[in-house]
């Protein structure tokens, strides 16, 4: 969702099992659902965990938090990333904020962080809502190809927030787009 080819490439639409045996090609053993919101085709999305999972496949879910994530009760065999919108996205008031209490140990929560207020917004979400999930502070890259990670990183040593990691894109630091 925020790689240029995405919009231009022809797409094509597979089934579950269309889909399975395209990965079973790849040599890697990972798997990520991502690409606009995932859980909006929620049944479809669990059928094709449960099939990559069965064939050992290790699976993990980008989600942009905003549909509400079922809560399971023992660990789960595959693992969520959600997405917290902060206040410079300008679709802050989209967040669903039960799933924070929904994710485990082996999810993560990321929060993208333009500015000071994004930053504080992100600590008064944790603060509200304490999750077990990994916490990930991502910077924001301006036109450029810069981005607000030293400043970021700074925050986070003042406030001795030593449980949040700071997660850069990588393909935008590497200006693969």
């Amino acid at each position: 969702c925020d790689t240029i080819y995405s919009y231009t490439q022809k797409r094509r639409k597979l089934n579950i099992e269309g889909i399975v045996k395209k990965v079973q090609q790849l040599k890697n053993r990972y798997v990520c659902i991502t690409g606009g919101e995932p859980l909006l085709q929620k049944d479809e999305v669990t059928m094709l965990v449960l099939e990559l999972r069965s064939l050992n496949f290790e699976v993990s879910i980008e989600t942009n938090g905003t549909i509400e994530i079922d809560y399971t009760p023992y660990r789960r065999t595959y693992s969520y990333t959600m997405d917290i919108k902060c206040p410079s996205s300008g679709s802050a008031e989209l967040n669903n904020y039960n799933n924070l209490r929904v994710l485990q140990f082996n999810d993560e929560v990321k929060f993208v962080i333009s500015d000071r207020e994004d930053y504080d917004f992100a600590k008064k979400v944790l603060y509200k809502y304490p999750t077990n999930a990994k916490v990930i502070f991502s910077p924001c890259f301006n036109s450029k190809g810069e981005s607000n990670g030293h400043e970021i990183a700074g925050w986070l040593l003042e406030d001795k927030l030593t449980d949040v990691r700071i997660g850069l894109q990588i393909h935008k630091v590497l200006k693969i787009y």
